[in-house]
């Protein structure tokens, strides 16, 4: 199983889950380019090993420390070697949000 969550900075310096409803029903490639140059990581959960894709070199460079990490636009490259039926991968539409909750974390079913 694979499972991926988002963070951003805020102004204060803290992280904060970004609900994923802002890209529901866009492609896995789609996400990727538009968080590409933003000051965001992504923790991808693959069966149980920790990788990171990272907005920006800065934090690039200091995900490497934690574990795995690559760039939005490597991890899109590298995919598309080895499987791009994940990039065109649709995030499923929030039904939470209807509920008045968010998703925050997200299973990939192609994984």
């Amino acid at each position: 199983m694979v499972t991926f969550s988002i963070k951003q900075r805020d102004d204060k310096g803290q992280w904060n889950l970004l609900p994923l409803t802002r890209y529901s029903g866009k492609t896995l490639e789609q996400v990727f380019v538009e968080l590409d140059g933003q000051e965001v990581v992504a923790e991808f959960n693959l069966d149980g090993n920790l990788c990171y894709f990272c907005g920006t070199e800065q934090w690039l460079e200091r995900m490497k420390r934690k574990g795995a990490a690559v760039s939005f636009g490597y991890a899109i490259a590298r995919l598309k070697d080895t499987r791009p039926d994940l990039l065109t991968e649709v995030l499923p539409v929030d039904i939470a949000s209807e509920f008045g909750g968010e998703v925050e974390e997200v299973r990939l079913f192609n994984a």
